[in-house]
Formats: structure tokens, C-alpha cells, sequence
């Protein structure tokens, strides 16, 4: 079986009890994180850490979500995106985290004492993969942090219809927000995807609890797209889809713990 899970967001507590109903519950052949494992959250060195211990017990595929793609940016100084400084506007807690010090700390340090901290896990970083594609019995399945953006073009050719500043930074696969309003299937696709948290941190309580996976279908009721991001990052939950030879699916969801 293949386990698919959502944005993780630094949050160490809820990905192990994830991680390890799956491992529990199913026969899992490999594990597809969607990208954005690290920021918001406290722990996002834990996380990595985690994940790159786990690498042994099957199958893992990395997705790059727009967070790991700011960082990679900030930390190998690519300057893909102009006037954008990750650690201060979003990667506080990650810097704290992998520096072992007090946000309030980690927003006095610079990029020249950061970088040093990222660099023995550049290479993980830099090994995410911007989709991935799994072909079942009944189904196919493209799988991506954000979704392709461009719905008349292939996966492959995504960036010939991008700006150079699209381009930059990987705008199709780590930035599009438009997967939602695709009315039938891309490619025969069913797509997979998070970056769009399905709540906020201005969510209710109420809603907070009942978050659940959105299913997108067409006239005919196909499934065109499943967002699987339930806001772990917002106190919501941490999702994973998990499907089988057939394409038939079920999910995994935990409340956020951390």
C-alpha cells in the first residue's frame, strides 16, 4: 500500500502517531510526504531528523513544498526570490529548532550564523522531488504539493508555460492554488495534493475538530483532486491517504498534538 501525508509543519508529536498507525495498520510499501514538513511548527529539526532515521523501514519519497524550496533558497544563497528574507518572515521557528535556541533568539541571528546549522541536511533537502505518480489497477494518481497549475499541459511540461519568475521559484508545483477549481480530471489524473490548509488560524473550535480531507468530484462524481492539508499548522490535524493496488483509498487523520 501507498501512504500519502499531508503538511506536516514541524509538528514531531502528531507525525509519529501518524507514522506509526500506519506502520501498525497497514502494509505500507512507501510513504509520500506532500512537502512543508518544516515552519510554523516548533520542532522542524525533529522532523527532519525523524524522517531521515525512518528512511530504512520503507520506501519514502519527498515532496518539495514551497517552505523547503524557501529555505533551500535562503540557506545556498540562490536568490530566487528577490527581496525575501525566509528566516524572518517565515522560518523563525525552524531556525530555532535546528539552532537550539529561543525564537526571539533565532530573530537576532544572521544568515552567516544560520547557515552552518542547515548544511548536514542540505542534501536531504535537495533530494525532494516536485511530484510523483502512481498508477494503480482502476486509477492513476499524480501527487504534488500544490498541484500542477497549468491544466491543459502534461506534468513534464509544466515550466513552458511559466515566467521566468514563475520559474524561479517552482511556481507550478509549490505555489498554484487553482487545483480546487478544476471541473474534470487533468490528464485522468486523480490528484493528490496539500498547501492549502483547509483551516486557519482564525478557525472555531467546532471547526477545527471536524476538519476533513476535501474531495473534489465532477458532474459525474469521479474524483478530480483530494486536499489532504487539514491544518496540522493551525492546531487542526495531520492527514494521510492510504491506497491500494486498486486505487481504492481510506485515511488516516490525528488531531494535532504539538
Amino acid at each position: 500500500m501507498l501512504a500519502v501525508i499531508g503538511d506536516v509543519h514541524g509538528s514531531i508529536k502528531t507525525l509519529k502517531k501518524l507514522y506509526y498507525t500506519l506502520m501498525d495498520k497497514y502494509l505500507i510499501h512507501r510513504i509520500v510526504f506532500l512537502g512543508d514538513i518544516v515552519d510554523r511548527g516548533l520542532y522542524s529539526k525533529e522532523v527532519v531528523e525523524f524522517l531521515m532515521d525512518r528512511q530504512g523501514e520503507c520506501l519514502m519519497t519527498f515532496l518539495c513544498g514551497n517552505h523547503e524550496d524557501m529555505l533551500i533558497n535562503s540557506i545556498e544563497n540562490e536568490k530566487r526570490y528577490p527581496n525575501f528574507c525566509w528566516h524572518e518572515r517565515v522560518g523563525l521557528n525552524t531556525v530555532a529548532s535546528f539552532m537550539g535556541i529561543t525564537i526571539e533568539e533565532a530573530a537576532k541571528k544572521t544568515q552567516w550564523e544560520i547557515t552552518p546549522y542547515f548544511l548536514p541536511y542540505m542534501e536531504f533537502f535537495n533530494g525532494f522531488q516536485e511530484y510523483y505518480i502512481e498508477h494503480t489497477k482502476k486509477y492513476k494518481f499524480l501527487l504534488s504539493h500544490a498541484g500542477p497549475a497549468f491544466f491543459d499541459t502534461p506534468p513534464h511540461k509544466q515550466y513552458e508555460k511559466c515566467s521566468k519568475e514563475e520559474k524561479n521559484r517552482h511556481y507550478p508545483y509549490m505555489w498554484h492554488t487553482k487545483t480546487k477549481n478544476y471541473k474534470s480530471k487533468y490528464f485522468d489524473y486523480i490528484l493528490i495534493h496539500g498547501h492549502e490548509a483547509i483551516v486557519n488560524k482564525n478557525s472555531t473550535a467546532e471547526e477545527l475538530d471536524n476538519v476533513y480531507p476535501l474531495i473534489y468530484k465532477d458532474s459525474a462524481g469521479e474524483v478530480i483532486s483530494i486536499n489532504i492539508d487539514t491544518g496540522c499548522c493551525y492546531h487542526g490535524k495531520l492527514t494521510a491517504i492510504i491506497i491500494d493496488e486498486n486505487g481504492n483509498y481510506t485515511f488516516e487523520i490525528i488531531k494535532c498534538d504539538d
